[in-house]
């Protein structure tokens, strides 16, 4: 079977929004504590402002917005599964892991379209 390639642009679409839903479930609750005190706000804020600058880097033509956030989120991610690491993975565990995949995408291919 051949890809359908005529989706591809709107796969894209449905990664960020993904991205933003799945960032806005596991941070908004430490993000909206306004903890600034503490090391997970700003770790938060940071996977919350990535995933923003992903979303609306898609409207951008330049694949400046987008790479810059992926990174973000990559950055992050790789520090909070070095940080909630153990011997016996959970369902976050998972998700930031899934966001590291897709944060490496963003970052490999731009605003390809």
């Amino acid at each position: 079977m051949k890809p359908i390639k005529a989706l591809y642009p709107f796969a894209l679409w449905v990664l960020r929004i993904a991205v933003l839903v799945l960032v806005y479930l596991l941070f908004s609750k430490t993000v909206f504590a306004f903890d600034y005190r503490h090391l997970p706000f700003f770790v938060a804020l940071v996977f919350i402002i990535g995933g923003l600058l992903l979303f609306f880097g898609g409207f951008s033509n330049k694949h400046t917005l987008t790479i810059i956030a992926s990174a973000l989120l990559f950055i992050a991610s790789i520090y909070k599964l070095i940080i909630t690491f153990s011997a016996h993975p959970d369902g976050g565990f998972a998700s930031v892991f899934l966001l590291l995949g897709v944060a490496l995408f963003f970052i490999t291919a731009g605003n390809k379209k």
